[in-house]
């Protein structure tokens, strides 16, 4: 008799310092936004859905990484993550087996303005 494993997937907040928990974050790209740090290291597969809504946005979207929850460094992707460049458009990061406990989304204003959403879904073993 072989057991099953249940797989639940749940979408859970970025903001939460102690523990994951339901929400989203948007912010106005007419300026930088730096999502709440979420701890993750209780879960092993990580997702973000960044979305946004403009026809002159020109920026940069990043997730970082820290250890100590207090120096955060850009986490390098290969190929590199598709940036806001005057369109609207939307995309998943995934992020499988991290070895830091705090992760956050970034983003870096450069010049116009629209509407960021960042979504987050989280599983664990």
């Amino acid at each position: 008799m072989s057991s099953a494993r249940a797989i639940v997937k749940t979408f859970y907040a970025i903001g939460s310092t102690t523990a994951l928990s339901p929400a989203a974050v948007s912010g106005d790209m007419s300026a930088d936004i730096i999502g709440p740090t979420t701890v993750i290291d209780r879960v092993d597969q990580v997702c973000y859905q960044v979305s946004w809504t403009s026809t002159d946005a020109v920026g940069v979207f990043s997730v970082q990484g820290s250890v100590d929850n207090v120096n955060f460094t850009d986490i390098t992707f290969t190929p590199p993550l598709a940036q806001p460049n005057s369109d609207s458009n939307e995309y998943l990061v995934n992020l499988a087996l991290i070895p830091f406990t705090y992760i956050r989304p970034k983003y870096t204003w450069t010049s116009g303005s629209g509407q960021m959403t960042v979504y987050m879904s989280a599983k664990g073993t």
